[in-house]
């Protein structure tokens, strides 16, 4: 059996979706960070 060639590049667009999801969700808590600092000086 021949595994269908389109299951790497599905595999590959459902990580790229992934991480730009989870970068924005860091960026969000990084920028909640940097208002806490703000905020303590």
């Amino acid at each position: 059996m021949s595994r269908p060639r389109d299951a790497r590049p599905v595999n590959a667009a459902v990580q790229n979706r992934a991480l730009p999801d989870g970068f924005r969700r860091w960026n969000r808590s990084s920028k909640i960070i940097r208002n806490s600092i703000e905020n303590i000086l």
